[in-house]
């Protein structure tokens, strides 16, 4: 708060010195004193207010200043501001900072409800979702023992279910990673043959054959999560496959290239490439949107939008990065980079 400003929120104070100057110079003019000791007496006054508004004014900046630098240090937790604020020293300071610090508590009562029926939610979608796999299980069981066209459909329609509910497990544990999550050294063909295995009945069904090409390479993430991310990846290329291809020439690539880019840095990406109908260039840069389904989505499949966004996530909470490329008609690739220096490699 500079000065100006604080002049401007003293107007009051201001117009009553002007008012009690124009007063005491009509009375001393009308009673016959000279004009040189009226101007003496007014300057005097103005000079007295003016130094006690100058001290008032050093006397708040500073409680101003540290509470400014507060909120701006703090940023997106500004509502923690007042708990690192000096104690006010005048009565309407204290009745501010009091108003602050009732702000602050309830906001914070109310970050801890939030964070506790966020965590029960999450919990009860997680114990559903372990629930659910069993009687999805079991009518794969049925489905598988009892041959034929109609329970073959039902087979088909079981898998896009199980996927959905594996998305929806994902979903729900993104926001706290740490509870089911662990880095280590992980060999990327053994992750993306347990997602090729989990997905061959979608790539199966829509014609198209997986190739791996320089897997034979390790990691430090988390497997089960990387295989998730993949898996989304492998969903994406039987889904949005070019129907006017020959039958057997839609394909899939996975493979991975790996380079030292600097002394003692190490970058791993593996390559998820297929040649299917490619993604417009003007949804390129929102493919990772929350609930983005874009012109594909809308023309060939039934989309979501939220596969992607898992992935985008995912690969954000576990220090990856994630690129995407594409031409219509020519297919997609994704590029999933790992940065290792070789500090994790000798611990590994």
């Amino acid at each position: 708060m500079n000065f100006f400003i604080y002049i401007k929120n003293r107007t009051i104070a201001v117009l009553a010195v002007f008012a009690m100057s124009v007063a005491l110079y009509a009375t001393l003019y009308v009673a016959g004193v000279d004009t040189f000791v009226i101007w003496y007496c007014i300057c005097l006054i103005v000079i007295v207010a003016l130094v006690g508004l100058i001290a008032d004014y050093i006397h708040r900046r500073a409680f101003y200043r540290e509470l400014s630098q507060n909120l701006t240090a703090m940023s997106e937790h500004a509502f923690l501001a007042p708990s690192m604020s000096a104690i006010p020293a005048t009565y309407e300071e204290r009745l501010f900072h009091e108003a602050l610090v009732a702000m602050s508590k309830s906001m914070m009562d109310r970050l801890a409800e939030s964070k506790t029926a966020s965590r029960e939610y999450r919990e009860y979608i997680e114990m559903w979702v372990h629930e659910i796999k069993t009687p999805i299980s079991a009518a794969h069981l049925i489905a598988q023992n009892n041959p034929d066209a109609a329970t073959d459909a039902m087979d088909v329609q079981l898998s896009k279910v199980e996927s959905l509910v594996e998305q929806a497990l994902f979903y729900a544990r993104g926001t706290a990673l740490d509870r089911d999550f662990s880095i280590r050294p992980v060999s990327l063909e053994k992750v993306v043959r347990v997602s090729l295995r989990t997905n061959a009945r979608a790539l199966i069904d829509a014609h198209v054959t997986p190739r791996l090409e320089h897997l034979a390479c390790s990691v430090r993430t988390d497997p089960k999560w990387l295989s998730f991310i993949v898996s989304q990846l492998l969903i994406n290329a039987a889904k949005y496959r070019r129907e006017d291809l020959p039958l057997g020439t839609s394909f899939v690539t996975v493979s991975a290239v790996q380079k030292e880019v600097s002394t003692g840095t190490r970058v791993t990406e593996l390559i998820v490439a297929d040649n299917g109908i490619g993604i417009p260039e003007q949804d390129l840069s929102r493919v990772f949107d929350k609930a983005f389904t874009g012109e594909n989505g809308r023309r060939y499949a039934k989309s979501t939008g939220i596969g992607l966004y898992l992935v985008h996530q995912l690969c954000t909470k576990m220090g990856l990065s994630i690129s995407v490329t594409s031409q219509v008609g020519a297919g997609t690739t994704f590029t999933i980079t790992f940065r290792e220096s070789m500090l994790d490699l000798l611990d590994a």
